[in-house]
C-alpha cells in the first residue's frame, strides 16, 4: 500500500513527534531540577568538608550516598512513569539509553579512578554530551550554550586543585541540570496555563 502525503501532512508529523519529545522533557525538567540541586548541594556540601577540615578523609562518602539515593528515586518514579506511558514510549527513542549510559560510567568511575581531577571529567563529559545531544533534539538554545560551557569546564577540571573539584561540580550541576531543567518546568506550566 503507498502512501502518498503532502508537504503540509509531512509538516505536520514532524511537527507532532517534536512536540511530543519536547513535552517528555518539559515533564522531566523535574528531574532535571532534582538532579542539579542534588549534585550542587553535594559538591558545596563536600567543598566545604574539605575548606574547614571536618572529616575531609570521609567527604567522598556523600557523593556515594546522594547519588546511590538519587538513582533509586529516580528508577522508582520513572517506572511509575513508565508505566502510565507506556504505549508513547517509542522504541527508536535513544535519549534514555544516552542518558543511562552517561549515568552508568559515572557511578562506575567513582570506585576505579583514584585522581578526583579525573574523575571529574570522566563524570561530567559524559552528562555535557548527554545534555547536548538532548539540547540539540530539542532545539533548546539556552540547554545548547550550557552544555558546551558544561563540556568545556569538565576538561578545564584537569587544571583545578582538588579541593575546588566538588564546588567545580556544583556549577556544572547548576549549569547542565538546573537552568534547563528550570527553563523546562516554566515553559510546561505556561503551556498548561494556556
Amino acid at each position: 500500500m503507498e502512501s502518498n502525503l503532502n508537504p503540509k501532512e509531512s509538516f505536520a508529523i514532524i511537527e507532532a513527534v517534536i512536540n511530543e519529545r519536547k513535552r517528555r522533557y518539559e515533564e522531566n525538567g523535574i528531574f532535571l531540577i532534582f538532579w542539579g540541586v542534588l549534585v550542587a548541594i553535594t559538591g558545596v556540601a563536600q567543598f566545604l568538608m574539605l575548606r574547614f577540615d571536618f572529616y575531609p578523609e570521609k567527604s567522598g562518602y556523600l557523593w556515594l550516598c546522594t547519588m546511590v539515593l538519587g538513582f533509586i528515586l529516580t528508577v522508582i518514579c520513572k517506572s511509575r512513569q513508565g508505566r502510565k506511558n507506556r504505549k508513547q514510549h517509542k522504541a527508536e527513542d535513544w535519549s534514555d539509553f544516552v542518558w543511562l549510559a552517561a549515568g552508568i560510567l559515572a557511578f562506575v568511575s567513582m570506585f576505579v579512578l583514584n585522581d578526583v581531577r579525573m574523575v571529574t571529567l570522566v563524570i561530567f563529559l559524559p552528562f555535557g554530551i548527554a545534555c547536548l545531544f538532548s539540547a540539540l533534539r530539542l532545539k533548546n538554545r539556552l540547554w545548547i550554550a550550557t552544555s558546551i560551557f558544561t563540556i568545556l569546564l569538565a576538561y578545564s577540571t584537569i587544571y583545578f586543585t582538588a579541593r575546588y573539584q566538588p564546588l567545580t561540580m556544583a556549577v556544572v550541576a547548576t549549569l547542565a541540570f538546573l537552568v534547563p531543567g528550570i527553563q523546562f518546568y516554566v515553559n510546561n506550566k505556561r503551556n498548561s496555563d494556556v
